[in-house]
């Protein structure tokens, strides 16, 4: 399902371009350049706009864009909207945020002899236009969708955007896009923002302005030591004295302060899952529950891991729920009833998480589960299981973690 989302979550980016207008003959005005990503700054010279960005984003070598732009061109996209032919549009920014669900995304369009900067002001007018795009949108999974015309602050100015709204898997998606031209110049530029909320996407168009008015403290944004840590391989915690201790998470467990516990360090069980592993399973009898705590890594996929960066706690809670009639299925069939799935926060090694509280019965005895997911911290990603039978102490379970350091 995580992969399928990744998939569409570009697609969509990549629709408004391969759906955007016709060419005709170009009418050259001016050098063709393309923009330039150094220091935490994007700067295109030819359209005359700059994006301050930051040590909080990854931005697409121009290799990656392409490869991006070939495999969707040559699947999805060509499957919904048929062939392209000569028209092609340029990649020149990808940009996705390491913290919370965001993108930037800017195209070369080019232009037609008569088209002028007001006539593309409102893509909203463009009836064939829209009709394409929400059918588009549609048969790639979104739900819900509308589109409306938006007014947003671009390089200090108002403008018009096409916005489309939707959801996938559950998850609320919103793109709006920008068409920039400068009259006579052979190319446009489409500009395209992604978030999961509306004033987040229109939020992220405040981060341009024009190439000449770049804040002078802009370029200290990107620090080398910014970049999101990649993990060992595999990124198991070690275990002595019974104190867990995983510097990759940052966490650890001295079960020596309780009693009754069991505690072994696991191995990777599934080669053809991506590299599961579990790093730590513990076991104990605690006031009148059995109790279990369970550490779980997983791999992403290397060609998906940029986006995963970008999901944070809660959002990884929430993709989890929009599956929960398939979990409370995979429940049943291990002999489970669940009566209730749903979202709480909890403490977890002094800090506050998002988790998924699972409750229900199992052979007549109550059963009890809280569960944290992390996806934000390199290569890997971490779940925490806390579970009970007989009375609720998953809380308490997960209390029982500390920070390292």
């Amino acid at each position: 399902m995580k992969n399928r989302l990744f998939s569409l979550l570009l697609c969509f980016a990549l629709c408004f371009s391969l759906t955007a207008c016709q060419p005709q003959e170009p009418v050259p005005a001016k050098e063709l350049s393309f923009g330039v990503y150094e220091n935490g700054v994007y700067t295109n010279a030819y359209f005359g706009i700059a994006c301050v960005l930051g040590h909080d984003w990854e931005v697409m070598s121009s290799s990656e864009q392409q490869q991006i732009h070939d495999l969707l061109t040559d699947t999805a996209i060509s499957d919904t909207i048929g062939d392209v032919g000569a028209y092609e549009p340029i990649p020149d920014l990808k940009a996705s945020r390491n913290t919370g669900f965001a993108s930037i995304d800017i195209n070369y369009i080019k232009a037609a002899p008569d088209d002028t900067a007001e006539a593309l002001s409102n893509p909203l007018l463009n009836e064939d236009y829209t009709t394409l795009i929400g059918a588009t949108m549609e048969q790639l999974g979104m739900e819900n969708t509308s589109m409306n015309s938006d007014l947003v602050t671009f390089c200090g100015e108002s403008e018009f955007t096409l916005s489309v709204s939707g959801t996938i898997a559950g998850i609320p998606i919103y793109e709006i896009m920008l068409l920039h031209y400068n009259d006579g110049d052979e190319y446009m530029a489409q500009i395209v923002t992604m978030a999961t909320t509306k004033a987040e996407a229109v939020k992220l168009f405040q981060q341009f302005c024009p190439i000449d008015a770049i804040p002078d403290d802009a370029w200290d944004t990107t620090p080398e030591a910014a970049d999101v840590p990649v993990a060992a391989d595999p990124p198991y915690g070690s275990l002595a004295n019974d104190i867990y201790t995983n510097s990759y998470a940052g966490l650890s467990i001295d079960f020596s302060a309780y009693s009754g516990w069991t505690c072994t360090l696991g191995e990777k069980v599934d080669e053809q899952q991506m590299d599961d592993g579990a790093s730590c399973i513990a076991m104990s009898a605690q006031n009148d529950a059995l109790c279990a705590i369970t550490i779980h890594f997983q791999k992403f996929p290397e060609d998906d891991l940029r986006i995963y960066r970008g999901v944070t706690r809660e959002q990884a809670v929430d993709l989890m729920l929009t599956i929960k009639d398939d979990l409370v299925q995979g429940y049943a069939e291990r002999g489970m009833e669940v009566t209730t799935m749903e979202k709480r926060f909890v403490t977890c090694a002094d800090d506050r998480w998002p988790a998924v509280y699972t409750c229900g019965t199992i052979m007549g005895m109550e059963y009890h589960s809280l569960q944290l997911i992390d996806y934000t911290l390199g290569d890997y990603s971490i779940s925490i299981e806390a579970m009970s039978i007989g009375s609720d102490q998953t809380a308490a379970l997960l209390e029982m973690f500390r920070p390292l350091g």
